[in-house]
């Protein structure tokens, strides 16, 4: 595994277990849209 996956796969394991980040079932309609779309167009929220 290259540097970059083994970084890529830490980040997401922690934001998964951190208590402040909602998983997808629990996001508005909206706010899932958003999400996507940032996600489509590469672009990180803030």
């Amino acid at each position: 595994m290259k540097l970059h996956e083994w970084r890529v796969r830490l980040m997401n394991d922690i934001w998964v277990r951190h208590p402040g980040v909602r998983s997808d079932d629990q996001l508005s309609f909206g706010e899932r849209s958003a999400d996507r779309l940032g996600n489509g167009i590469g672009r990180a929220w803030q």
